[in-house]
């Protein structure tokens, strides 16, 4: 067989096997009655008993055991994918093989002492009274293969249990099951009670079939002999975990728990399950140790950093809040300037009230002078009417005149001539002479009013051409101020519609004046308020470097502490 965990169960059983059976068949060989005349067949075939049934019949049976389970073992170590719960599960079934392999050595152990003893009735001469003997002392000590059989695969499964338990298994079967071999009272009845029952058993058997003191005090003797041994086994055991878990214990008290091992758990009891509580609280604690020291470090990095962060935000908050200040200020000026402004739109108000109101009177003004222009404009067409007629009619008067100049200079003529002919005809004619006279001096006088006419109708001629020119000149002046009163009426419509709209426009501009400064008020109490939030804020970054400068000397002792662990 190779050196698997069925060949290894069953090398070292065979020594502890033979042994037990050759102590307990020489046992019952030496006290049976009337054995002495065949006491070397009896060894032998004992010994040939023995043999027969450990590699003939106890190998099979071993093979049937622990066959499947030793593949699965062995399949194990090859394959690195098995799960933990393949390796929980075969955990539980390699802690059941111990009770499986006391039962089947204590019921072989059983045939082989029937086969014996009728061997030695039937063969061997011997007494049905003395094989019921030998039967019985043998069988008082049977027990005893169960026992140790127990004992030695205990310690071989243990062994194989360990190495799974390493490389992992599933914690919440576990804590359901929280051992998967017998327990502690159970060992406890195996190691101690049995032996006790047994022995208690024989003694009874013995005084009733009444055997002799000689027979019944060294078996007596024996069986507490055995049972001192099986406590020691059982003690030495609880003993051994005991230890353990003290070593453990005490390196954890002086604070080197992120060196303290594991300790090796097997699952087979509730010590076992304790140790495996105790794993889990040392590795919780490594784990913790583990995590506080990153967070340690995290802390020193993170620390520093918020340090670092709090001192330029605590001059970055001072600094705003010097801004702040400067903003407010500003603000407030703004907001002072603002109502500055607002009181001198509503006076601009005032005044594009006014002007839309002038504008409107004076446009009314001008409408009139506009119509007054114009008949003025029609009155001095008319005038100029007037005089172009009456130049029209200067060259008549003239003409007349000069008619009437044409006939006092004939009248002059004729008077003249009828003063000579008066002067000639007859000196008595002198009132036609004086008459001669008066009618020459009144051509003369007409003559002198004729010229004197021609001057003034000349004078006139001229006055009027001057009239007419500067009544065409007021003309023009009069078309030309109608046109500019015709533009300064386009003007003043213009001017009326930006009256208006700049009326309208002042009072949007005041109402948006009214909001600004609603704003700028509502903003200086904003910038207030932001103002003590950073001063408190201030204070709140002095107290974070304070405490940062707290958690950091902490820090430090908790990397102290673990450290020292």
């Amino acid at each position: 067989m190779n050196k698997t965990f069925e060949s290894e169960t069953f090398i070292n059983s065979i020594p502890c096997n033979l042994l037990e059976d050759l102590v307990i068949f020489s046992y019952g060989l030496f006290f049976t009655s009337g054995i002495r005349p065949v006491i070397i067949p009896a060894i032998v075939i004992s010994i040939f008993i023995i043999l027969i049934e450990e590699f003939i019949i106890e190998l099979p049976l071993h093979k049937l055991i622990t066959r499947t389970i030793s593949n699965d073992i062995a399949y194990s170590y090859t394959n690195s994918e098995l799960d933990n719960l393949e390796k929980t599960n075969l955990i539980q079934r390699i802690m059941r093989i111990p009770l499986y392999k006391g039962l089947e050595i204590y019921l072989l152990f059983i045939c082989k002492t029937i086969a014996m003893s009728t061997i030695e009735y039937a063969f061997l001469g011997l007494t049905f009274k003395s094989s019921v003997e030998f039967f019985f002392i043998c069988t008082s000590l049977s027990y005893t293969t169960f026992t140790v059989t127990i004992h030695n695969m205990q310690k071989i499964c243990s062994q194989t249990t360990i190495k799974f338990s390493k490389s992992g298994f599933v914690s919440s079967i576990v804590d359901k099951h929280h051992f998967f071999g017998l327990s502690l009272f159970k060992l406890f009845s195996i190691y101690v009670l049995f032996s006790i029952i047994n022995s208690s058993l024989f003694f009874m058997i013995a005084i009733v079939l009444g055997y002799q003191l000689s027979i019944i005090i060294p078996i007596a003797v024996t069986n507490i002999i055995v049972l001192t041994i099986f406590s020691y086994f059982f003690f030495s055991r609880i003993k051994s975990y005991s230890i353990q878990m003290t070593e453990t214990l005490n390196s954890i008290s002086q604070n080197k728990i992120k060196n303290t091992e594991l300790l090796p758990n097997d699952f087979s009891n509730e010590i076992s399950y304790s140790m495996y509580l105790l794993n889990k609280t040392i590795v919780t604690f490594q784990t913790l140790l583990d995590k506080t020291n990153d967070l340690n470090s995290i802390i020193n990095e993170s620390t520093g950093r918020l340090s670092f962060i709090a001192n330029q935000t605590q001059s970055t908050s001072m600094e705003q809040s010097a801004t702040t200040q400067e903003i407010t200020s500003t603000i407030k000026n703004i907001f002072d300037n603002s109502k500055i402004i607002q009181s001198k739109v509503d006076e601009v108000i005032n005044v594009a009230d006014k002007t839309e109101y002038n504008v409107n009177s004076n446009f009314s003004n001008l409408e009139q002078n506009q119509n007054m222009m114009t008949e003025i404009t029609n009155a001095s067409m008319s005038t100029i009417n007037g005089i172009q007629n009456l130049s029209n009619m200067i060259p008549k008067i003239q003409d007349i005149v000069n008619f009437i100049n044409s006939v006092a200079s004939q009248t002059k003529i004729i008077a003249f001539n009828a003063e000579l002919e008066a002067s000639d005809i007859d000196k008595k004619t002198t009132i036609f002479q004086n008459v001669a006279k008066e009618i020459r001096l009144l051509a003369d006088n007409t003559l002198d009013l004729t010229k004197d006419i021609k001057n003034k109708i000349h004078d006139i001629e001229n006055a009027s051409r001057q009239l007419i020119e500067t009544g065409q000149d007021c003309m023009n002046k009069i078309k030309e101020g109608s046109q500019i009163s015709e533009e300064l009426e386009k003007k003043f419509h213009i001017i009326q519609k930006s009256a208006k709209e700049t009326s309208l426009n002042s009072k949007l501009i005041q109402n948006d004046i009214y909001s600004q400064t609603n704003i700028l008020e509502h903003s200086v109490n904003s910038l207030q308020l932001i103002n003590e939030n950073l001063i408190k804020f201030t204070d709140s970054t002095k107290i974070i470097s304070s405490t940062v400068s707290n958690l950091q000397n902490e820090s430090i002792i908790m990397k102290n502490l673990t450290q020292e662990n």
